[in-house]
């Protein structure tokens, strides 16, 4: 044979070794891929995910929804398994902590002929389906026939979470069979459980107070901005006789003196504790006797109070009681017509240790918040001079103070006998609230 022949015949023969050997190569692929549990010829899911309801680590309670489109349209769908490890691929671990095993059946939507429910599969081992001897495992059933595809969703709940932080590979196999033997379609999802953010913060405790007098024809202000801005601190009651009764705002008519206003008490805080306003009047710096009252600066006054000839008006009883004001019997006091909002609701009232300040008994809004006539006896006054601050309103129940003001009227009548004399007094006002 010449060396030609040889060269020809050995080509030949590596040539055929080749198919061989790709053949067995083949052949070697299907039979590995028919003995690989739960993989054989299966189609992959597309668009598959799932959305975890909490991904806090040591979770309980936590539900997944997945979501996937089924590839195969010609198959029953009788079976769902689902494995929960800590890779992709290969053996299948548990992560540490995690429970599946107890997970229950919520919704579904979209499969075929959808009404019939999935159920968990309970009992001995069936097929691919191990939940029993693997705590990895949740095997879910039903009994329908019916064929179909396109986009479902599967929900499940009652999951505990892996106690550290880490991926959840969940594996998911879908079988035609209530035997958990013939595998259509697969596919597997990841999910995270991982730290929480804790976000903290402070809200810094607030106190907006004002006290200011205010005009009889003014707006009362909504912000305790607007209270600051008014810059006016005195009321002026003008002429005091004892024919009527002088009250806040006193119009200015005549030459009277008076200047129409009264005064505001507005409080801003987010004391949730509750608030207070209490008063106390200055000590006159000059003078004897009865240095709290409605007095002339520097007069000597007598230690009694009911003497109506010296220069020192008699005050109102204070407190819970309260007086009645008759004119010509020389009296002086305080009174609260009114409490009234810019915010969302009313929290402060006069209380009952303080109902003498309270001018009708009712604590009523802005609209209703009347200003008596001249000579107007209908209404309680008080005074307290013991230089003990009084409290005139508070919130009855632990509650913020938004944007409130008290109104306060100071009234006067003189008797026949009381000197003339140009008369004052200094009010002290303190917000008190509770954080």
């Amino acid at each position: 044979m010449s060396k030609r022949n040889i060269a020809v015949g050995f080509k030949s023969s590596l040539k055929t070794a080749n198919l061989i050997l790709q053949s067995l190569v083949l052949v070697a692929a299907s039979l590995l891929a028919l003995l690989t549990p739960g993989h054989a010829g299966a189609a992959q899911l597309t668009g598959r995910k799932a959305t975890i309801d909490n991904s806090k680590v040591a979770a309980t309670g936590v539900g997944i929804t997945f979501d996937y489109t089924l590839p195969t349209t010609t198959s029953a769908l009788q079976g769902i398994i689902y494995d929960f490890c800590t890779t992709p691929l290969g053996t299948c671990v548990k992560p540490t902590g995690m429970t599946v095993n107890a997970a229950t059946h919520v919704s579904q939507t979209g499969y075929p002929t959808n009404a019939t429910a999935f159920a968990v599969r309970g009992g001995a081992d069936l097929g691919a389906c191990l939940s029993t001897s693997q705590t990895y495992q949740r095997c879910y059933l039903r009994t329908q026939a019916a064929t179909g595809g396109g986009t479902v969703q599967h929900v499940v709940g009652g999951i505990t979470a892996p106690t550290s932080k880490q991926t959840v590979y969940i594996r998911i196999a879908l079988y035609s069979d209530v035997s958990y033997a013939t595998l259509v379609d697969s596919g597997t999802v990841a999910v995270a459980f991982v730290d929480q953010l804790t976000v903290s913060g402070r809200v810094q405790e607030r106190l907006d107070f004002c006290v200011a007098s205010l005009d009889n024809a003014a707006s009362e202000p909504t912000t305790v901005a607007g209270c600051v801005a008014l810059a006016s601190n005195s009321i002026d009651i003008g002429i005091v006789d004892n024919t009527t009764f002088a009250i806040s705002p006193v119009a200015t008519s005549g030459g009277n003196g008076a200047d129409n206003k009264y005064g505001i008490l507005m409080i801003d805080t987010n004391g949730s504790g509750g608030s207070s306003i209490s008063y106390y009047p200055e000590s006159a710096a000059t003078g004897t006797l009865q240095l709290r009252n409605f007095r002339v600066t520097g007069a000597t006054c007598n230690a009694t109070e009911t003497v109506l000839t010296d220069q020192c008006f008699r005050p109102a009883v204070g407190g819970a009681t309260g007086t009645t004001i008759a004119t010509g019997a020389e009296w002086f006091g305080m009174n609260i017509p009114c409490i009234f909002t810019a915010g969302a609701t009313t929290a402060l009232t006069v209380p009952a240790g303080s109902a003498g300040y309270n001018a009708d008994g009712t604590t009523t809004s802005s609209t209703t918040c009347e200003d008596p006539a001249t000579g107007d006896t209908s209404k309680k006054f008080a005074w307290d001079n013991s230089g003990t601050a009084q409290v005139l309103a508070s919130t009855a129940t632990p509650n913020v103070v938004d944007r409130e003001i008290v109104k306060v009227r100071f009234g006067a009548t003189a008797s026949a006998t009381t000197p003339t004399g140009a008369y004052t007094v200094v009010t002290t006002y303190i917000a008190t609230p509770t954080f």
